[in-house]
């Protein structure tokens, strides 16, 4: 869809186009989520729509896409899942974004969305889960905010280079998702060792004692 089409659109249905476009767009294009949101604030900065509006109307639409990840996975279900077995992918990011909610909470909702690997999964595993509606919207909601305002305010910012700046992200910003998994990997083994440590002096203290 190029942005001639987009403008015909935003002519005929104002903002509601927006939304549906980038609603859409979340689910099926076949671009990174950063550069879409950032193709968002490029289109804020043309003639036929305006920043703030715009900024809204895209940040609803994410809001609105994890809304409706959280009710298929609350309502759909694990037989949902096996409907999915054909792509593969999505069924084995959805046990990650299990295994990540069990051992963090919400706090895996907050930090879902800067995971492109967990994105999408995230909330879908929490409707699979026990939280109710409200938590995981008073969880992912800030996430979300903040997530795509970076992005829109930086295609807004840089829209004359907004290409150099999605291949940058794309690039680096996959080295950053993959040092923080370091990071996570290294404390984690940290924590285990020095609870087997401290396991094993209580032992031994004990056995000093009998």
């Amino acid at each position: 869809m190029d942005i001639q089409t987009i403008n015909v659109l935003v002519q005929e249905w104002s903002y509601c186009a927006i939304f549906v476009f980038f609603l859409i767009g979340l689910f099926l294009f076949p671009v990174p989520n950063e550069i879409l949101l950032m193709t968002g604030g490029f289109l804020s900065t043309t003639s036929m729509l305006e920043p703030i509006p715009t900024y809204f109307t895209i940040i609803a639409s994410v809001i609105a896409h994890g809304i409706l990840l959280y009710g298929f996975g609350q309502w759909g279900g694990k037989p949902s899942l096996q409907k999915l077995k054909d792509t593969r992918l999505f069924v084995v990011r959805v046990e990650k974004g299990e295994a990540f909610l069990n051992r963090y909470g919400l706090w895996a909702v907050a930090f879902g969305y800067y995971l492109p690997f967990l994105r999408h999964a995230t909330p879908f595993s929490v409707g699979l889960s026990n939280y109710r509606f409200h938590q995981f919207l008073v969880a992912a909601a800030p996430s979300q905010v903040i997530w795509s305002s970076v992005y829109f305010l930086i295609g807004y910012s840089f829209h004359e280079s907004i290409s150099y700046v999605g291949n940058f992200i794309e690039t680096y910003g996959m080295i950053a998702v993959l040092a923080l998994l370091l990071l996570i990997t290294l404390l984690t083994l940290y924590k285990k060792r020095r609870e087997k440590s401290k396991r094993l002096k209580t032992e031994n203290e004990q056995s000093g004692i009998l």
